[in-house]
This record gives structure tokens, sequence and C-alpha cells, in this order.
């Protein structure tokens, strides 16, 4: 019943109706922490609670309720400290884990909670790191791998990191380098690739190193040219 109200309020919310998607969430909620209190135990139930949850707080975000989603992220992932060290080891319950992460160090970012992003980030890039060594879900583990190098950039620039940044905007390239091998056929991947590119030159050219920022500058515009080539309706 939980799984079901869950798939209703995502449907509601993908439409846009965000007053039935936000009904429909507080019952799915309600449903999984019975099945909790009844189960406490059973890690189903509470992979469904800590889910419901975190689609709780991407509705809180939609409705511009920011705090309110950070404290439903923050439950959830006390929900999923409290599983039993094989569940949160498991692939499917850890890929969840991992969207979770990616979500909350999103939302701690769009709220300038920037240290506390950079961990969250930094958390995300080990466990991701960890899931593909084992060769599970690769695909969206390495787009969320991606996605967490490019949010640490984002925060430590701020910071005044500029070193750490730069690395993480490579290791950021890499992994997309390695989507666009794997998966030639999708040309989101070579856009942010060359995006990221842009974002290498520009790290190079506030430290004044001229010649490695043109050398990134031209590398992303060669990348850009590419993807315009291999998919001129995109």
């Amino acid at each position: 019943a939980a799984t079901s109200a869950r798939e209703i309020a995502l449907g509601h919310l993908q439409l846009g109706d965000l007053k039935t998607a936000e009904e429909k969430i507080v019952q799915c909620v309600e449903l999984a922490r019975a099945c909790v209190q009844t189960a406490p135990t059973n890690a189903d139930c509470a992979m469904e609670l800590f889910t419901a949850i975190g689609l709780q707080a991407e509705i809180f975000d939609t409705i511009a309720s920011g705090e309110d989603a950070i404290a439903a992220i923050k439950e959830a992932h006390e929900i999923y400290g409290g599983l039993a060290a094989a569940d949160q080891k498991r692939p499917a319950n850890l890929l969840v884990k991992l969207r979770s992460d990616a979500r909350y160090a999103n939302l701690l970012f769009r709220n300038s909670q920037l240290t506390d992003a950079d961990d969250v980030a930094a958390k995300l890039v080990e466990d991701a790191t960890a899931l593909l060594a084992r060769d599970d879900d690769a695909r969206e583990a390495l787009e969320l791998l991606a996605g967490a190098h490019e949010l640490r950039l984002a925060t430590l620039q701020p910071l005044g990191k500029l070193p750490e940044a730069r690395k993480e905007i490579q290791l950021a390239i890499e992994t997309l380098e390695r989507l666009c091998n794997e998966y030639p056929h999708i040309p989101h991947y070579e856009s942010k690739r060359a995006h990221a590119l842009s974002g290498l030159a520009i790290s190079y050219a506030k430290a004044r190193q001229n010649d490695q920022a043109q050398l990134q500058f031209e590398a992303s515009t060669e990348a850009a040219k590419d993807l315009a080539a291999a998919f001129p309706d995109s």
C-alpha cells in the first residue's frame, strides 16, 4: 500500500499537481511508518520509509520549502543508518541511498550550506566508487559520481579551495569520458563533458594559468563541435 501511494504521489508530482502529491506522500509516509512499527527489523519496510521520505523531501523542495526538505532527508538518512550493515550494502539499497545523497547535497548547496554540502558530496563519491567496484548498476552510479564531483567543484570554489576544486572537475571529466566511451549514443554525456572542460578552463583562468586555460577552452570548443557533428538534431 505504501509503495502504491508513493507511485501515485510521484505521478502527481510529475504532472505538477503539487497539492495532491503532497497529500499522497503524507499518506505514504504514514503507511511506511506503520510498517516499520509493526516490523522494526524488516529492511524492506525501512527502505520503503526511506524512499517515501526522500520523495517527500523532493516535494518540499519543489514547493520552495528548503528547510523542511533538508529535515526530511536528514530523517531518511537516520533510517538508512539504522539498517543492518548487510542491508546497507545491498546494491539496490545503496543505489537508492546514492540518489538520496545527491538530492541532499544539492539541497544543502542551494541553501548555501556549502561545507555540509561538500561533506555529503564527498561521501557520495566514496560510496559511488565502492558500488562501481562491484560493477552493479554502473551507468547510474557513474552519473551520480560525475555529478558529485561537479557539486564538489561548486562548493569548494567559493570556500577558496581552488586546487581541490580543480581536482574535482578533472575527476568529473574522467568520469564523463568513461560515460561517453561506454554509452556513445547518448549526447547528454558529451554535452556535460564539454561543459566540464569549460569549467576546468575557468578554474585555470582564475588561477592565472592562462596557457592551461586556453588549452581547456579549446578542448571544450572541440568537444562541442564533435557533439554537434555527431548529433546534429540534438
